[in-house]
């Protein structure tokens, strides 16, 4: 039972919802929102993903528990590998005022006739709310106006927006605004070797995919740059440590030290950076 010669004779199962992990379900449904936006933030910046970006910061609006530590724990490799990221930081609710500001705006559908004529000076009252005002109004879930009082959840629209300064920082939010990421942008000497040594990597598994060889087959690739290039040879050196984690402990080096009785399995030219 269950086996067959393809998964295309195989009779799906039945849904069944009682089966469902909800906090797989809810975790899985964050990093989806995240990964979404991070990359949004790369093509804002013209950002390949072959090029990778020194952190992404990611600030949510009161998110479970679950939620949180399923990012800051098993799901955190897979975003950082899906934005090509080196670090992930999930901003903690205390230190939220450092990185967005929330504003409040009124329900218009809701709160027209209720308002009628103080409409207009409702509006400007609250989009002139300070941060720490605004959280304040949600976490007490209403808010006294001109002897009327105003509930958070159904007549008042909330909104995250970043606002930390830095030509570095690209960011974008949910159309919700509950959540905000932000992407440190800067493109220093180290993130385009970086990228440079990921552009190589791929080459040399297109090579070996064409050689017909296993990940477990062992080859020593060289390269050959035209006379006062050393654009590959600079970022091999500066990411040895990447070749020796993808090709278990083979780093290419100049063909000018390939022996005489070695063999050419594949060449190409391919151009890097």
């Amino acid at each position: 039972p269950g086996k067959s010669d393809s998964v295309h004779f195989l009779h799906t199962p039945s849904y069944d919802e009682t089966r469902l992990n909800q906090n797989a379900v809810e975790a899985m449904e964050a990093l989806q929102v995240i990964v979404e936006n991070g990359r949004n933030v790369r093509e804002k910046r013209n950002i390949s993903l072959r090029t990778p970006v020194k952190s992404a910061t990611v600030i949510l609006r009161n998110p479970s528990a679950n939620v949180v530590e399923s990012i800051n724990g098993p799901l955190k490799g897979y975003i950082l590998s899906e934005l090509n990221a080196w670090e992930l930081v999930v901003v903690p609710k205390e230190k939220e005022h450092e990185w967005v500001t929330l504003s409040l705006t009124p329900n218009f559908n809701v709160l027209g006739k209720k308002l009628g004529k103080k409409m207009k000076d409702f509006k400007g009252f609250v989009t002139g709310l300070s941060h720490a005002d605004a959280v304040a109004i949600l976490e007490k879930g209403t808010l006294d106006f001109e002897g009327l009082t105003i509930t958070a959840e159904d007549e008042l629209i909330s909104k995250l927006s970043f606002s930390r300064e830095g030509s570095q920082w690209e960011s974008t939010s949910t159309p919700e605004g509950d959540v905000v990421v932000a992407v440190d942008c800067t493109q220093d000497e180290a993130i385009l070797s970086a990228g440079k040594s990921r552009e190589l990597i791929n080459a040399i598994q297109q090579l070996r995919k064409a050689a017909g060889l296993d990940l477990k087959d062992q080859v020593e690739v060289f390269f050959e740059e035209a006379a006062g290039i050393t654009v590959v040879e600079d970022a091999v050196a500066g990411n040895v440590g990447a070749f020796e984690a993808k090709f278990q402990g083979a780093v290419p080096v100049p063909k000018k030290f390939a022996p005489e009785w070695s063999v050419v399995l594949r060449s190409d030219v391919v151009e890097i950076g």
